[in-house]
């Protein structure tokens, strides 16, 4: 017969416990000594481990089975874990971090061992533990970086001092300035004061750089990149114009546009040219290295005007393209070939009368000769300015059986007359 449960006597310490086990689906009680049910009770408590690798090579637990690691090298890594799965499989999942009680232990080195961020004790002496948002330790400063913060921080009140200094100088400074003659983005500006640019630097006008000026510190240079480059005078009636200095030193006016009408050339403060409503007058020799021109197409002539300084007026001498030829004029204004002698001339044998002024109206020399119309006559050719008065008379008596000629050249505008001529014959 049994001993009922409520009839046991209490003892303080037992050597075995009474409980169900399950088989196959069907209870039935046993007895269970007390060291085997303690070290079951642990199975379901896991263990502490330094590593994650360690925990995950340990999968003899059971589900639910919790654990800590508490010194592996990567901080992420610490924390409490929690079994998943049967005894020998599943897999450990990080639940939280280390409780505090814990910290201690994660930031003890193992001896020998050198676990980043904590190298040893002896290089990180005096280090504040601090804690990340997962609430893990992670190293602080030490003493050394305090030490520099500290210097760091006095320094840097230093230089606000200083910064507050300088400020409250400016401020004072500017209490005192006109800024109506500052240059200014947003007003028109009106500076009352001498400006200077320094050398190798630029000044440039336009929203694409598109007008420069710069010095060098030897030469000044203005470059326009777009459009055109114009420099004008709008004073009414005013002069603009360009100088250089001689060697010497003295300045020399070179180009002068005078009142917007005439333009001056100059050499060594001499005028060479000068341009009036006619055109241009030059002061001075021109010199052509590639030919001189006179005239353009569909401009007719191309008479050149030279000063006749006995008469005090210009006469011509060019091309007549009417004519076809070069024409020049003569003390009386007339125009005449300038042909020469033979020049587009040949011989002629006209018909003429004895005794009859005949005239050159050739427009240049003319070649004539005559023969007497008999043997023992005397035959004359004369030559006149006017046809009226003979200024030249040559005379040949001819012997009989003879054949004997009288010659002489006529000039332009010239006439002759013959006597007891029966031959004539004209170079012209």
């Amino acid at each position: 017969m049994g001993i009922k449960t409520d009839n046991l006597p209490s003892a303080s310490v037992v050597t075995e416990v009474m409980a169900h086990v399950e088989t196959a689906g069907v209870k039935s009680l046993a007895t269970i000594p007390v060291e085997k049910l303690v070290t079951q009770l642990g199975a379901s408590l896991a263990t502490d481990y330094a590593t994650l690798a360690e925990l995950q090579a340990d999968l003899d637990w059971n589900a639910g089975a919790l654990a800590k690691v508490w010194g592996d090298a990567v901080l992420a890594n610490r924390g409490v874990y929690q079994k998943s799965g049967e005894v020998g499989s599943g897999a450990w999942a990080r639940i939280g971090p280390l409780p505090e009680t814990d910290l201690s232990r994660s930031l003890r080195v193992p001896t020998g061992e050198s676990i980043n961020p904590f190298p040893d004790a002896a290089t990180r002496a005096g280090t504040v533990v601090m804690f990340d948002g997962g609430g893990q330790p992670i190293p602080g400063p030490d003493a050394t970086d305090i030490a520099d913060a500290q210097a760091n921080a006095a320094s840097a009140a230093a230089d606000k001092v200083d910064a507050e200094t300088a400020r409250d100088a400016a401020v004072a400074a500017a209490a005192s300035l006109d800024t109506s003659n500052f240059v200014r983005k947003d007003i028109d500006t009106d500076i009352d004061a001498d400006t200077k640019w320094l050398d190798n630097r630029t000044a440039s006008f336009g929203t694409g750089n598109d007008f420069n000026v710069a010095h060098d510190g030897t030469s000044t240079t203005l470059w326009n990149i777009t459009g055109s480059l114009v420099v004008e005078n709008r004073a009414d009636g005013g002069n603009f114009g360009l100088s250089s200095a001689k060697a010497n030193g003295d300045i020399r006016r070179g180009i002068d546009l005078v009142a917007g009408l005439a333009t001056i050339l100059r050499y060594d403060g001499a005028q060479k040219l000068a341009t009036d409503a006619q055109g241009a007058t030059i002061s001075g020799r021109l010199i052509a290295d590639d030919g001189y021109y006179i005239g353009k197409e569909g401009g007719g002539s191309s008479l050149g005007r030279y000063w006749d300084d006995t008469a005090d007026v210009h006469r011509s001498f060019g091309w007549n393209d009417a004519n076809q030829r070069f024409e020049f004029e003569d003390s009386t204004g007339a125009m005449h070939r300038l042909d020469g002698l033979g020049v587009g001339q040949s011989f002629s044998s006209p018909n003429l009368t004895n005794g009859v002024w005949y005239e050159n109206t050739t427009g240049k020399p003319i070649f004539v000769s005559v023969r007497a119309s008999g043997g023992g006559l005397t035959s004359d050719l004369q030559i006149s300015s006017d046809g009226s008065t003979a200024h030249t008379s040559l005379s040949n008596t001819v012997i009989s059986g003879s054949n004997s000629w009288i010659s002489a050249i006529v000039g332009a505008g010239e006439f002759y007359r013959t006597f007891n001529v029966n031959s004539w014959r004209e170079y012209s």
